[in-house]
């Protein structure tokens, strides 16, 4: 979704009426909210087991990504921004949480 947005951008702009000020937030609001997890889905993933943190952010993940293809134009940019920092906030944690898989899932003496 985050790759996609950039080149689809002008025709959803087009097509969705959105301002050219609004460009700059939504384009960044993945960012944003990827880089508040980062170290909390390391954390969690400690504690609660990789398995965990992969399959919540995975299955919520989906649920947005549906919402963002039934939302409606009418409800405007600041509602594509919020369900694409909403996505960044349920990404961040994919990397910590693989590492910790990685981690769990290969014994000291293969380790690097």
């Amino acid at each position: 979704a985050r790759l996609s947005l950039g080149p689809l951008l002008p025709l959803l702009s087009l097509e969705l009426a959105f301002p050219a000020e609004s460009k700059p937030a939504l384009l960044s609001a993945y960012s944003s909210g990827y880089i508040l997890t980062q170290v909390a889905g390391g954390f969690v993933a400690d504690r609660y087991g990789a398995p965990f943190v992969l399959a919540f952010t995975s299955a919520a993940s989906a649920i947005v990504l549906l919402s963002l293809t039934s939302t409606p134009g009418e409800w405007g940019v600041a509602w594509w921004i919020r369900l694409y920092a909403s996505l960044g906030l349920l990404a961040g944690p994919l990397f910590p949480a693989s590492s910790v898989a990685v981690k769990e899932g290969v014994e000291p003496q293969r380790r690097a």
